[in-house]
């Protein structure tokens, strides 16, 4: 199936900003079931100084650029045609047991299971504590299905918590 994608990003300062230097990571990856077919970057109203390109860690593309005229706006607009194969999804019973998962992510040595585990360690948003463990634990017995188990906590989570977008920054540890 073919998409069109648009992402716009727009940023409205209370005084003029006279130069600044931005970096986007809008583009589409290409992975086994997408292809990038088109992608265009727009910098409205005014006309960006074009920098460099790279690849971050994570295969995104990083697109450099500058503007150098003042602006109380700006708006960063991406348009990008996707081709996106059908997927096949397994049933929530038919996938690994969670705790096989977690075994094989630790110590297989395959690029999926390398890649993955990469995502096993605390970040500095979000720490494994006592508390978390036990309250996920409720939806992963030993020999779970890791799908099974995935969609039990999400929909716990969905039913038992309420999103208070005022409540918290991306800086309030997990356990608050």
């Amino acid at each position: 199936m073919k998409y069109r994608v648009r992402h716009t990003t727009r940023y409205d300062y209370s005084e003029e900003v006279p130069i600044c230097y931005n970096q986007a990571r809008l583009t589409p990856r290409n992975t086994p079931r997408q292809q990038l077919v088109t992608t265009a970057l727009e910098v409205l109203p005014v006309t960006p100084v074009p920098g460099r390109r790279r690849e971050d860690y994570f295969g995104n593309e990083v697109t450099y650029f500058t503007v150098q005229d003042p602006h109380k706006t700006l708006s960063i607009v991406v348009t990008s045609d996707v081709l996106v194969a059908a997927q096949t999804k397994p049933g929530p019973r038919e996938t690994m047991a969670w705790d096989a998962v977690r075994v094989h992510v630790a110590t297989a040595h395959k690029e999926n299971a390398m890649l993955a585990y990469q995502f096993a360690f605390d970040s500095l948003f979000a720490r494994a504590t006592p508390e978390l463990e036990r309250y996920a634990r409720e939806s992963f017995p030993a020999g779970r299905p890791l799908l099974e188990g995935v969609l039990d906590l999400t929909r716990r989570i969905h039913a038992e918590f309420t999103y208070d977008p005022t409540a918290t920054t991306i800086a309030t540890p997990l356990e608050e």
